[in-house]
């Protein structure tokens, strides 16, 4: 499962967050079942949303 939080790039090429778009489709390509969600929230999801990201893991678990 790849959560993916908002993220900016700084001066044209410096990446602010975990991730960006393409990063995250190709973790994605490379997963066989995978699950992939975009979270509006800042760099740490759990702490900036916290029930959404429960909901998710939740989802994902069962």
């Amino acid at each position: 499962m790849i959560l993916q939080a908002n993220y900016s790039w700084v001066d044209g090429d410096i990446l602010n967050g975990a991730m960006s778009q393409e990063d995250a489709d190709r973790a994605m390509s490379l997963l066989a079942h995978g699950t992939y969600r975009k979270v509006d929230a800042g760099h740490v999801i759990n702490l900036d949303k916290p029930q959404e990201f429960i909901t998710a893991l939740e989802g994902f678990f069962r």
